[in-house]
């Protein structure tokens, strides 16, 4: 039974690495066949990196555009969608995650590694771990007590808190890191 578990897990590494790798090939063939002058390019990056940003406008942005995705996520996972959001969402995921990899490496070279590192970290492992107690959110079960809807109420509450950490953490933390490597990255071509 263990085994059988092990090649399980197996085949899912091996099917989520594919589509990894097919988003960061289509990205790589798109490139050539269309124009992606204005797509990270250093017009482009240059405006972002000499940018002063409120970090509260920012905050408050990031909530409205990932509150959207995490909201509609939670509701789907109350309903029967939950089992098909645990197989289809995350190489879902992995294929579009793998064509912003294949934009960075396409328009920026090696260079572009580290764009794709520091745009994405470190709030998407927190965006990761919520996403992960999200689908893993059991059902309502329908019977009342203090104690059960105390315990529904701390476990979404704990949800937003995390959801805030990560849009605080990529507000302030990740632009910081993106930017700094950005003006290293501009000071290194110059």
């Amino acid at each position: 039974m263990k085994r059988k578990e092990s090649q399980n897990a197996k085949r899912i590494k091996t099917w989520w690495l594919v589509v990894f790798l097919a988003g960061i090939l289509l990205a790589q063939l798109l490139g050539s066949c269309y124009s992606t002058d204005n797509l990270l390019d250093a017009y482009h990056l240059n405006y972002f990196a000499g940018q002063k940003w409120n970090w509260k406008e920012l905050f408050w942005n990031i909530v409205w555009t990932r509150g959207r995705f995490f909201f509609i996520l939670f509701i789907l996972c109350l309903t029967s969608f939950r089992q098909l959001l645990m197989k289809v969402l995350p190489p879902v995921l992995l294929f579009l995650i793998g064509i912003y990899a294949g934009v960075c490496l396409y328009s920026q070279g090696i260079l572009g590694v580290g764009i794709f590192f520091f745009s994405l970290f470190p709030h998407y492992a927190i965006y990761l771990v919520l996403l992960i107690l999200i689908l893993h959110k059991k059902k309502p079960i329908q019977y009342s007590g203090k104690r059960y809807v105390f315990a529904e109420i701390a476990s979404v509450f704990f949800l937003i808190l995390i959801f805030a950490a990560g849009c605080l953490t990529e507000a302030v933390a990740g632009s910081f890191l993106l930017r700094n490597y950005l003006l290293a990255f501009i000071s290194a071509i110059s």
